[in-house]
C-alpha cells in the first residue's frame, strides 16, 4: 500500500470501484428494459429502487452502496510536514501519523 501511496498524490482521485460499476450496470438495464418495452402501450416496470435508484422526493442515482475510499481508508492519510504536526492532514483527519508519513511524529496532537 505504501508504493501505490506514493504513485497517487490525492486518495480522492482513486478510480471509481467495482461496486460503482455495478450500480451504473443495474441503471443501463433499468433503462434497456424501459427501452425494450417501449412498443407496448402499459408496460409493466419495476421499481427503480432494485436497479441503483434512490427516492427521496425525487429518483436519484445510488452512485455507490459502499463507504468513499477516502473515507473508508483515512489511515492511509499521509502528511509531508518536517517540523511540528500543527497543520497537517493527519491532525486534519484526527489520525496518528503513520510510517507513511515524513515527520515521523508519535500521535495525534490535541
Amino acid at each position: 500500500m505504501a508504493l501505490f501511496c506514493t504513485s497517487v498524490k490525492s486518495i480522492e482521485r482513486l478510480p471509481p470501484t467495482q461496486d460503482a460499476l455495478l450500480q451504473h450496470v443495474l441503471r443501463a438495464i433499468y433503462q434497456a428494459g424501459i427501452w425494450a418495452t417501449s412498443d407496448q402501450p402499459m408496460p409493466f416496470l419495476p421499481s427503480p429502487d432494485n436497479f441503483g435508484w434512490d427516492k427521496d422526493q425525487v429518483w436519484t442515482p445510488k452512485w455507490m452502496t459502499l463507504l468513499e475510499v477516502s473515507k473508508a481508508c483515512q489511515e492511509f492519510i499521509s502528511c509531508s510536514c518536517k517540523g511540528k504536526c500543527s497543520r497537517c492532514k493527519c491532525v486534519r483527519a484526527n489520525l496518528d501519523c503513520t510510517s507513511l508519513c515524513k515527520c515521523h511524529c508519535t500521535g495525534k496532537l490535541p
